[in-house]
């Protein structure tokens, strides 16, 4: 007794939760074969539609785009385009400048110069791609490409893989943190410019909720030629890349269906630095959760009706739809829901499969009774999803299938024996049953009637057969629902044209055959002509006849025939946006797109006031650059201001100091002139250099340029500064041969030059130190002119600070070397009025030698000295009757 209560009650167990622990091992085995993937990945497209966000802001994409291609019009460019669109970036301050372009072959050589001296001055915040390729050989074995720059690129710039990798669906949705580089491994474009705003090292999903359109865009050609405002990439990443279709740099992603590779990868990037680059629930978990609902759902499932469970499990699907999406919406994880509503749906599926079982010997029972009907109107009836009615000669109903009850909603048995005008509209019965009965055919448009008494529309076919009475068969269609689309379809049309006359800019849409199809009232009152002209029919060759002969663009008059051509050319081939204007001063932007079938949309927009702040702007920068040119002038007036009494400050010191007119009395009274006369002698020579400088900005600095023994400027400047260098214990040298040809160069420019480099070398050199003045004629024949000190030295991040106007590297209030920053710069500026460059090497702690090189053509060389022998020998030649033409030469002379 006990056995057998033991083994009922696991029996009812097992009833009761094997057949959902089967069905769960089912779906688990499809789903650990990843053949769900495809479903799965559907839903995570699903939760991005719906977890809609922004992008941070701090990558910029600079974009290739038909803009861009159509305005420098060559293509590809030379890389000197790239070098003088990363100087623009750099001078706006942009943090990393990444490019999505390949330079792994070698273009033009002045081009790719000019691009490596730019990657070289920049340093690593270029970041230059790498990516890996597959190639097949002959024998069908596959190997990895590695493509990379090109060496003199690479060696100044960081780099980052651009690899994407597909999914089996054949879209992009997960990046990589590293790529594995040979036996190392390199950061993903993204990774890099994230730096450390990520927590994973390994692949993620890239989160597809991040709106591409909220990235911020420049055109790369507004960028190239100064158009954009610098606050829009300062402190920011930028990403250059190519976004016009014609570049073939597109993918396919899940929710924007193509995207430009840039905008994947500053997806990713925001992805990364957003908190969402996304995981994937591992599969254990997911089988574990899905195993226990499972187990708890599916008897509910089975024993409630099939409404009841259809209830349940619609809520079961919304609510794990619901844990997934709150999931992915508050952390960077998505979770697999797709074993969990499968295992639902087939216990749901399991119990009606069981409820029908239960309900066969019923089913049977009445198919006895079906059978039993008349044999020809089942026959008809029950393979058709038309209503079918019967009727005999009076007009009275003999059958009415389940299609007619559902139409009608009227039962088979409450039907049959009553008359046929009882399911027709009441108004219209007595005609419409003698439709039915005098013309047999069809197919007529009638109103039927419901058992409500409400009127529907139906399409009715009759036929009429002869057997042993006469028999109509009429096939009844419910076409509510039909008359219902065609009625939203004319609203819906309504609307699109009320819709398209509303919006401000014109609207045209031409047809494969080139006919206008529709277009608005704004379109109209560009083009002219009114609505008899542009009417739907009307050819667009026509329409451009009507701008020609109306004189509605001026600039037709220029070359008619260009004007026509170009005009059919962008309307059969659209590529870029384009201006055009009209007689009455409006600028309209015309952009034009291909249709699906070959047809051509237009959108033309009146961009007149755009234009007109255009010329405000130009204007108001014209001010800027006169307002800049006053301060400069302003600057050159007040040196001169300035330095007249200083002069007068300085003499009277000077007399002072030295007691030229008699003692003093007190003898602080002579400590007191002496910095009276030091201080008056360091703003005059501050004076000096900003009047100086003003000269050269303002372009009034002229040089004198005679021949110059620089021999003899080196040793007097070397005598001007040689106390102060014995004042703080210096050794002082000068290396200079001795045949050391003249400079054509200004004598005072020079001076110039070389005071501020020993005053520099003395100031920045401590006590004890060893300065070297060297002069000679470089291999390639240019001039240089060096001071090598052992003092402080300058950092390399720091050179260029100390060449620019006023820079120091020191800025604290209290320096230690006094100073304005002007010498380094106002040496710079000379040397370049001569053609010439500055040079410096320094090392921290370990000195500086600071190098002027003047050009080969400055150098002048001693003419060959003319001697007694010369001139005897050319003598000799002259009696030898030898021909004496080139004596001059021979001589020297």
């Amino acid at each position: 007794m006990g056995e057998s209560l033991f083994s009922g009650a696991a029996r009812r167990v097992a009833g009761r939760w094997l057949p959902h622990f089967a069905i769960f091992a089912l779906v688990g085995a499809v789903y650990l074969f990843g053949h769900m993937e495809f479903l799965e990945l559907r839903l995570m497209d699903a939760r991005f539609s719906l977890l809609q966000r922004e992008a941070k802001g701090q990558l910029v994409v600079v974009e290739i785009d038909p803009k861009s291609l159509q305005e420098l019009r060559t293509w590809p460019w030379s890389r000197s385009v790239h070098a003088q669109l990363t100087e623009r970036l750099r001078e706006a301050g942009a943090r990393y400048i990444a490019f999505d372009v390949d330079f792994g072959s070698p273009s033009d050589p002045d081009g790719d110069r000019a691009f490596a001296e730019v990657l070289a001055a920049t340093g690593p915040t270029v970041v230059l791609p790498v990516f890996q390729q597959f190639t097949t050989s002959v024998d069908g074995s596959t190997a990895v490409y590695l493509s990379v720059p090109l060496e003199q690129f690479a060696e100044h710039t960081s780099l980052a893989s651009i690899n994407v990798r597909p999914e089996r669906d054949g879209l992009i949705r997960r990046m990589s943190v590293v790529e594995p580089w040979g036996d190392a491994f390199i950061p993903s474009l993204a990774a890099f410019l994230a730096g450390d705003a990520f927590a994973t090292a390994g692949d993620f999903y890239i989160d597809y909720g991040i709106n591409p359109r909220s990235v911020p865009r420049l055109s790369y050609v507004d960028v190239l030629q100064g158009r954009f405002d610098p606050a829009e990439v300062a402190g920011k990443s930028v990403i250059i890349g190519g976004t016009a279709i014609e570049l073939s740099d597109f993918v396919a992603t899940p929710i924007s269906r193509a995207l430009p590779g840039p905008l994947v990868h500053a997806l990713s990037y925001e992805s990364l630095v957003q908190g969402r680059a996304l995981q994937r629930f591992g599969p254990e978990p997911i089988l574990a959760i899905g195993l226990l609902l499972a187990l708890l759902s599916g008897p509910l499932l089975v024993r409630r009706s099939w409404y009841g469970g259809l209830i349940g499990l619609v809520f079961l699907t919304a609510g794990t739809s619901g844990v997934a999406l709150g999931a992915q919406a508050n952390f960077p994880l998505t979770l697999d829901t797709t074993p969990w509503m499968l295992s639902a749906v087939l216990s749901y599926a399991y119990g009606l499969g069981s409820r029908v079982r239960q309900l066969d010997l019923r089913l049977m029972v009445q198919s006895l009774n079906l059978r039993r009907r008349d044999a020809l109107i089942k026959q008809v009836a029950e393979h058709t999803f038309d209503a079918i009615v019967t009727i005999d000669g009076t007009g009275t109903i003999r059958s009415f299938n389940r299609s007619a009850e559902q139409i009608f909603q009227i039962l088979e048995a409450d039907a049959v024996g009553r008359p046929v005008r009882s399911i027709l509209s009441s108004d219209l019965a007595e005609q419409h049953a003698a439709t039915v009965f005098g013309s047999p055919g069809g197919p007529y448009d009638l109103v039927g009637r419901r058992r409500d008494a409400e009127s529907f529309p139906m399409e009715v076919v009759v036929s009429r057969v002869d057997l042993e009475e006469e028999i109509f068969i009429a096939l009844v269609r419910d076409v509510s629902t039909q008359k219902k689309a065609e009625a939203r379809a004319v609203r819906a049309n309504n609307y699109l044209r009320d819709s398209i006359e509303s919006i401000s800019d014109g609207f045209a849409l031409y047809g494969p055959d080139e006919r206008l199809i529709l277009c608005n009232e704004k379109y109209r009152e560009f083009i002219g002509g009114g609505p008899a002209f542009l009417k739907p029919g009307t050819h667009h060759q026509d329409v451009i006849r009507s701008l020609v002969e109306s004189g509605r663009v001026p600039e037709i008059e220029t070359d008619e025939r260009k004007w026509i051509r170009e005009s059919r050319r962008r309307h059969s081939d659209p590529r870029a946006a384009y201006e055009m204007c009209l007689d009455d001063g409006t600028w309209l932007r015309v952009s034009k797109n291909k249709t699906f079938d070959g047809g051509m949309l237009g959108i033309y927009t009146d961009i007149t006031e755009l234009k007109k702040r255009e010329e405000g702007l130009r204007a108001a920068k014209n001010e800027a650059d006169a307002a800049n040119r006053s301060k400069t002038d302003f600057l050159h007036n007040m040196s001169h201001e300035l330095r007249t009494p200083l002069n007068a400050i300085i003499g009277f010191s000077e007399i002072m100091e030295k007691e030229l007119l008699g003692p003093l009395g007190t003898p602080q009274y002579t400590e007191y002139a002496g910095d009276i006369h030091r201080s008056g002698d360091h703003l005059l020579s501050i004076i000096n250099d900003i009047l100086d400088l003003a000269k050269i900005e303002a372009g009034k600095y002229e040089l004198v340029e005679t021949e110059v023994d620089l021999a003899e400027v080196v040793d007097l400047c070397c005598r001007l500064v040689g106390d102060r260098a014995d004042q703080a214990g210096h050794r002082m040298s000068v290396d200079i041969p001795e045949d050391l040809p003249a400079l054509y160069a200004d004598q005072r420019a020079l001076k110039q030059i070389l005071l501020n480099l020993l005053s520099n070398a003395v100031k920045f050199t401590p006590d004890g130190g060893e300065i070297t003045v060297t002069a000679g004629v470089a291999g390639d024949g240019c001039a240089e002119l060096s001071v090598t000190d052992t003092g402080i030295g300058i950092a390399e991040e720091n050179i260029e600070t100390v060449l620019s106007n006023f820079g120091q590297v020191d800025t604290s209030l209290s320096r230690e070397y006094e100073g304005t920053g002007l010498g380094l710069p106002l040496v710079k500026w000379l040397a370049k009025l001569h053609g010439g460059t500055l040079r410096i090497e320094s090392k921290v702690d370990a000195g500086t030698t600071v190098t002027v090189s003047f050009p080969a053509e400055r150098v002048r060389r001693p003419m060959p000295e003319v001697t007694f022998a010369s001139v005897e020998r050319a003598v000799e030649i002259e009696t030898s009757g030898t021909d004496t033409s080139g004596l001059a030469a021979k001589t020297g002379a």
